[in-house]
């Protein structure tokens, strides 16, 4: 998925009940979360925000 940060905004969903982490971006028009995938662990959220162009304080945490 290519990245227009004037289209999107980084998103990571936190399950309340699980912890479970996924990523994706917010369609900043419609609000709607795609996801990317799921993040089992730091070392993989790296990677993708790496591979994006991202630092992690610039993603917004969804609860």
């Amino acid at each position: 998925m290519d990245f227009d940060s004037s289209l999107m905004e980084a998103a990571l969903l936190t399950g309340i009940c699980s912890g479970e982490k996924t990523f994706g971006f917010i369609d900043r028009k419609t609000g709607k979360f795609n996801s990317v995938c799921l993040i089992r662990s730091q070392k993989e959220l790296n990677g993708l925000l790496e591979s994006y162009g991202l630092l992690e304080k610039d993603v917004k945490h969804i609860y």
